[in-house]
C-alpha cells in the first residue's frame, strides 16, 4: 500500500512550471516593447531625414525663379524622396516631401526659401 502524499507536498508539486509561464510571458512584453520602441524609433528618423531633404530643396531651388519646382523634383528623386507639392508665393518657394516609413504609411516635412538679393 502506498502512502498519501500530504497537502503541502501536494501544493507545491502541483506548481511546478509556474516560473516558465511567467518568463515566456515576460519575454514575450519585452519583445513587443523593444519592436515598438524600433518602430518608433525609425519613423523619428526618417521623419528628420524628410526634413534635412526638404531644406536642401528649398534652398537649393529657391533661388531659381524661373524653373524652381522642376530642379525641387529633380533633387527629391536624387534623395529618395517624393515632392508631394511645389508651390511659388511671389519670391518664396514653398516644398513639401513625403517618403514611405517601413509599412506604416509615409512621413512627410516642408520647407521654405527665398532668393538672396545682394552680397551675401
Amino acid at each position: 500500500m502506498t502512502t498519501p502524499i500530504p497537502d503541502e507536498r501536494r501544493a507545491i508539486a502541483d506548481e511546478r512550471g509556474s516560473i516558465t509561464l511567467i518568463a515566456a510571458a515576460t519575454l514575450t512584453m519585452v519583445t513587443l516593447l523593444v519592436a515598438t520602441l524600433t518602430t518608433l524609433a525609425a519613423v523619428r528618423a526618417e521623419r528628420g531625414r524628410m526634413q534635412a531633404v526638404a531644406d536642401v530643396i528649398a534652398l537649393s531651388a529657391g533661388p531659381h525663379l524661373a524653373d524652381g519646382c522642376e530642379r525641387a523634383a529633380r533633387i527629391a528623386a536624387r534623395n529618395d524622396a517624393t515632392l508631394s507639392s511645389c508651390e511659388r508665393r511671389g519670391l518664396d518657394l514653398l516644398v513639401t516631401t513625403s517618403a514611405p516609413v517601413l509599412s506604416l504609411g509615409t512621413v512627410s516635412a516642408s520647407a521654405r526659401a527665398a532668393p538672396q538679393f545682394g552680397p551675401p
